[in-house]
């Protein structure tokens, strides 16, 4: 997310200084404005704060409490440095979120793609049982191994296989494919429904 710009949403903008002064108002925008250049948090220090709003240290003072009274920036006081501050929570979930894209993009993109699981490449005794479990002849599945084996796991238009057995099941199980049933050793279905 770039610093030197924030997205404005005007009905946002309507909603939440309705009720301030226009000093008041004006101060918002310089905080905005500081508070996106420092990451969401800013330390209160009037005089500072007067000398980039181009105001006095007692105009500051009263557009601040407007500003907390209506709890659009908030006040956060740091025990251990023994400071206060001034945060936008808005800012700051910016400031998070644009970070957590970034982790994504440097991973890939996608967060829901980023924790999928990787490719194990089968082997051949596990492509033959698949196939033989499935009904087809295992030398069609030494074939069908063979042939992603020496492709390095690409499909025909070179995409990595991401699920062999998928795989296996679309281009491999062809009715013609399947392994023929000796009718003598096939067991009819009873004429009344039920085995016995």
């Amino acid at each position: 997310m770039a610093k030197d710009s924030f997205k404005f949403s005007f009905k946002d903008w309507s909603n939440d200084v309705k009720y301030l002064s226009l000093s008041a108002r004006g101060l918002l925008i310089e905080l905005i404005i500081e508070l996106r250049k420092k990451g969401g948090r800013i330390e209160l220090d009037e005089k500072k704060i007067a000398r980039f709003s181009g105001g006095s240290e007692e105009e500051v003072r009263s557009a601040l409490e407007e500003i907390y009274n209506y709890a659009i920036l908030d006040r956060e006081v740091d025990r251990i440095e023994d400071k206060t501050f001034i945060k936008s929570r808005r800012i700051l979930r910016e400031f998070e979120k644009s970070r957590i894209n970034k982790e994504n993009g440097a991973m890939g993109g996608n967060p829901k793609l980023s924790n999928r699981k990787t490719f194990t490449v089968p082997s051949i005794e596990e492509v033959k049982k698949f196939f033989f479990d499935n009904g087809f002849p295992e030398s069609l599945g030494d074939r069908a191994f063979k042939y992603y084996d020496d492709a390095a796991w690409k499909d025909s238009r070179d995409k990595p296989v991401k699920n062999w057995k998928q795989k296996m099941r679309g281009v491999w199980f062809k009715e013609e494919n399947r392994i023929a049933e000796d009718p003598k050793t096939t067991k009819a279905p009873p004429k009344n429904g039920s085995f016995k």
